[in-house]
């Protein structure tokens, strides 16, 4: 035979649920305290984006490199910068930036026009030196 279940009616039920309450506050409350914690005190220190317009794009990849920044490339035409060359930003110089953060930049690649040697009297020229 199993011996009689013995109650014990020293702790009241409300004082059980009080004393539960306070325990889940206190471990919530760490757990929450412990999460903020890490995300305000454990992130990178935020750095000084570097001025990369007028930079060719390998040297520019080297320096973003450096100071964790990831650089998403767009390549257009543009009459005033040579081709490689890095002519806009969408992040200022000097701006502090998160290491890991992505920057657009945009790369030229060279003229779109071309030089074409005048042509006008190419047929009569090959008359001549036929």
């Amino acid at each position: 035979m199993a011996p009689p279940r013995v109650s014990d009616d020293r702790i009241s039920p409300f004082l059980k649920f009080a004393i539960g309450t306070v325990i889940f506050i206190i471990v919530t409350s760490l757990i929450v305290g412990a999460a903020l914690w890490m995300a305000v005190f454990s992130r990178p220190p935020e750095v000084h984006f570097p001025e990369l317009v007028g930079m060719k794009i390998e040297a520019a990849r080297a320096i973003a490199d450096k100071a964790s920044v990831r650089l998403l490339e767009h390549e257009e035409f543009n009459e005033k910068f040579d081709p490689n060359t890095i002519y806009r930003t969408d992040v200022q110089a000097g701006r502090q930036v998160r290491p890991g953060r992505i920057v657009n930049v945009w790369v030229s690649k060279g003229s779109r026009l071309v030089w074409v040697p005048p042509l006008a009297n190419l047929a009569a020229m090959r008359r001549n030196t036929r």
